[in-house]
């Protein structure tokens, strides 16, 4: 346990006080200000750089502590402002913020959204006492500031990575970085410009097109549905591996995420970005020269997605067409007709089977 050795039953024992919430009454909260006191000191003495590893503090998140200190702030809210009661905010404020100082943390608190629940409640229920205020303002920005040191540190550390591979035309190793860096959305915006500018470089485009290396891209993009850079990038990556795909590996991307993700796109998109929406459209037209994907399509919402993109957006007659709208694609025209066919089909179903009960 590193520099916890000698103090490591004690602390141990104040751990489980502080976890035990089986009463609140004026005596145990005294001994749960006691325990937190060493606690805190303990962590107060643990402090080291952000790119250490701290088995302690670890220890203390496995353990429960950062749910601990927010279920005591709901516990202590009805409760009467007495001085013990004001301990126990305290110490709870004050360790957050040391426990914010620690990268191990981080992950912690985003889950359970600290900063918000800081901000929204506890501020405002203890605005009444100005040290607490402070020590909450404190705590804010420690943990705010330690994720943004941390964010730009990984950014500038995948950069450097991003830049390895792009001097030998290395894709499967800028979707490595995608994994690496899947909540760094502008890491994201980087990985797929560059797996767009190399892909027809060093066999890209057929180790690009393998199943794993599809579904890996894939789930990057519905990860960053939302982003329309990454996304519009995505779609144009998919567009080009499609069109040379056999049928067989085009009717696995389609059944897998590429039909559902094109159609998501039409759907977030379609008053928004009406490229993105285009983009879209050429993705499900390549999609579709595999008659099993128009059902999948069909499946996934396709008809509505698209007419629902055509409603936002008036139908061009052709790219010189000077209007901003959208081209539908010959497969797509085709995919259109049979999914009404497709519909048309399901009611009359539906019919006979209400008929024949």
């Amino acid at each position: 346990m590193g520099g916890f050795s000698s103090k490591a039953a004690i602390v141990d024992k104040a751990m489980m006080a502080v976890l035990n919430r089986t009463s609140v009454t004026e005596r145990a909260l005294k001994n749960r200000a006691e325990s937190m006191q060493i606690i805190r000191e303990e962590l107060d003495s643990q402090r080291v750089s952000l790119t250490d590893v701290n088995e302690f503090v670890s220890r203390l998140i496995d353990l429960g502590l950062v749910e601990a200190l927010m279920q005591s702030f709901q516990d202590l809210r009805s409760l009467k402002d007495g001085d013990t009661v004001i301990d126990n905010v305290v110490l709870n404020v004050q360790t957050l913020a040391l426990l914010g100082k620690f990268i191990e943390s981080q992950e912690k608190m985003d889950s359970l959204d600290i900063i918000t629940t800081l901000k929204e409640k506890v501020i405002t229920r203890y605005s009444f006492d100005e040290g607490i205020t402070r020590d909450l303002k404190n705590a804010i920005e420690t943990i705010s500031g330690t994720k943004e040191a941390e964010t730009d540190k990984l950014a500038m550390l995948y950069s450097k990575q991003l830049s390895e591979f792009r001097a030998n035309a290395d894709a499967l190793g800028v979707l490595q970085t995608m994994h690496q860096a899947s909540n760094l959305p502008e890491v994201q915006k980087l990985c797929v410009k560059e797996l767009y500018r190399m892909l027809d470089k060093n066999g890209n485009r057929k180790k690009l097109s393998q199943f794993d290396s599809l579904q890996k891209l894939l789930g990057m993009l519905v990860l960053h549905e939302g982003n329309a850079l990454v996304c519009y990038t995505g779609l144009v990556i998919l567009t080009e591996i499609a069109s040379n795909l056999s049928d067989g590996d085009l009717g696995d991307l389609g059944k897998n995420k590429g039909c559902s993700f094109a159609v998501k796109q039409l759907y977030m998109h379609q008053e928004s970005n009406v490229d993105l929406c285009q983009q879209a459209l050429w993705l499900i037209n390549a999609l579709c020269r595999v008659d099993a994907n128009v059902r999948v399509l069909h499946g996934v919402g396709g008809l509505a997605g698209i007419n629902a993109a055509l409603q936002r957006n008036p139908r061009k007659k052709g790219d010189g067409d000077d209007i901003k709208g959208l081209v539908l694609p010959q497969k797509v025209i085709k995919a259109v007709k049979r999914m009404e066919e497709l519909e048309e089909e399901f009611a009359g179903l539906e019919g006979y089977k209400k008929s024949a009960n």
